[in-house]
């Protein structure tokens, strides 16, 4: 049952990685403890560490290379067709995993490398989080990075449940920059510097916003941020307006604007009720202000439209029509206004016009071979979309090339890199 199915991976675990804040405390403790496994000849002591690495970043080697190489061992050479490629190794005995051809043997696991990412934090949440959503319009693009969010939360008891606004700051760089040449003054000034810099604690500021029931998912509207949309598990979709919120936690110390209402006031200034199932899709247009919608785990989708009041909507009677079974996402088209997408439990993609809520524009039936999860809409070239569904794969379609419903379609790439669902899928900004 979808719905089963959802709520089981928020309950999965605590740890809420949103590649967002830990303090410089702790992650001054991870470094130490990295440092002591490497002395101690690490946790699998005999056993290789596997770590994701891009298999073709470099690792052909040339000719000439080939030929010093010969008389190397075969377990430091593996065949790809006719090119021989040596499998990286690192100083820290850590090799690339590569997929496809490698596979993990007993006892083995796959670690992350840290040196991949440029800013890496983590923090735990209080209860396990199903949706969170980043406030645009409120961050700085430089190192140390600050930005606001928005999540929910799937607590114990209905009674505790609330969105979490946060603001995170001071998220300095984690990746240390190599120095080319350590004789080179000018580059020891300029590592100096840099980790002069990135000194002190990240930090975590929020306010707690009571929510009735377990927050599906979360939306901030990108024309006025400050305006969130929840689903509730109790089958209603909520709007909140957290703007006396952010303002607080960008004051500081918890300087609250005169006449603003405490964060554990607010209540939703709308609320609606008509979806007869909880739901989890949801999604604001970012052609057209104060458009929304909201999809169910029945089938029916709604249409939201921000009245001249800007605090109420008026939402279409009938539902959009066409599914078989439960609507998993929504993404509004980046350059239509008129124009969004679905994917559903019933294997099917679908395009539709909110000029007609009868039938979809444009659907790819059966666009996977089992249910489908999450789309996501290129926000550069339009003409693409990708997909991911429970049996792990991610496909990438051209609309320019998708043919009328009753044909079968093609996507323009396949990617299986994933041994369980896609839950979570996002183009490059």
């Amino acid at each position: 049952m979808v719905r089963g199915r959802k709520k089981s991976r928020g309950k999965s675990t605590r740890d809420l990685a949103l590649a967002a804040l830990a303090s410089g405390k702790r992650r001054r403790e991870v470094e130490e403890e990295e440092k002591d496994a490497e002395k101690d000849g690490g946790v699998n002591e005999g056993k290789e560490q596997l770590v994701f690495e891009d298999p073709y970043d470099d690792e052909f080697e040339s000719e000439d290379e080939e030929g010093a190489d010969d008389d190397d061992s075969d377990a430091d050479v593996e065949m790809m067709g006719e090119e021989r490629v040596k499998v990286p190794e690192g100083k820290d005995g850590k090799r690339v995993f590569l997929h496809g051809k490698d596979e993990l043997q007993p006892g083995e696991v796959l670690v992350y490398d840290r040196s991949a990412y440029d800013m890496l934090h983590q923090l735990n949440a209080e209860w396990p989080c199903l949706s969170f959503d980043v406030v645009r319009g409120w961050s700085t693009g430089t190192y140390p990075l600050m930005f606001h969010m928005v999540a929910g939360s799937q607590a114990d008891q209905k009674g505790k449940n609330k969105l979490v606004v946060c603001k995170l700051g001071n998220l300095v760089r984690t990746r240390r920059k190599p120095r080319k040449s350590e004789d080179s003054e000018h580059e020891d000034e300029e590592s100096s510097s840099d980790s002069d810099s990135e000194q002190g604690d990240c930090t975590l500021n929020h306010q707690d916003v009571p929510h009735d029931g377990v927050v599906n998912r979360v939306r901030s509207m990108p024309q006025r941020p400050g305006i969130i949309s929840s689903w509730s598990e109790t089958g209603k979709v909520h709007i909140f307006d957290v703007e006396s919120c952010l303002e607080t936690l960008n004051r500081g110390a918890r300087m609250t604007k005169p006449g603003a209402v405490p964060s554990s006031k607010i209540k939703p200034f709308y609320s609606f009720a008509g979806h007869s199932e909880e739901g989890f899709a949801m999604d604001w247009s970012r052609c057209d202000r104060g458009k929304l919608v909201t999809g169910d785990c029945r089938k029916d989708i709604f249409l939201w439209e921000l009245r001249e009041d800007d605090s109420t909507f008026e939402i279409g009677k009938a539902p959009f029509s066409g599914h078989q079974n439960s609507v998993e996402d929504l993404q509004w088209s980046p350059s239509e206004a008129t124009v969004f997408a679905s994917c559903s439990v019933d294997r099917s993609i679908r395009f539709w016009d909110i000029r007609e809520r009868r039938k979809a524009a444009l659907s790819i039936p059966d666009s996977h071979g089992t249910d489908i999860n999450v789309i996501s809409w290129n926000p550069i070239d339009s003409h693409l979309l990708v997909s991911g569904c429970d049996a792990g794969k991610l496909r990438v379609w051209d609309l320019r090339t998708v043919k009328s419903s009753n044909s079968t379609s093609q996507p323009a790439a396949d990617f299986h890199h994933h041994q369980k669902a896609v839950t979570s899928v996002e183009w490059h900004p």
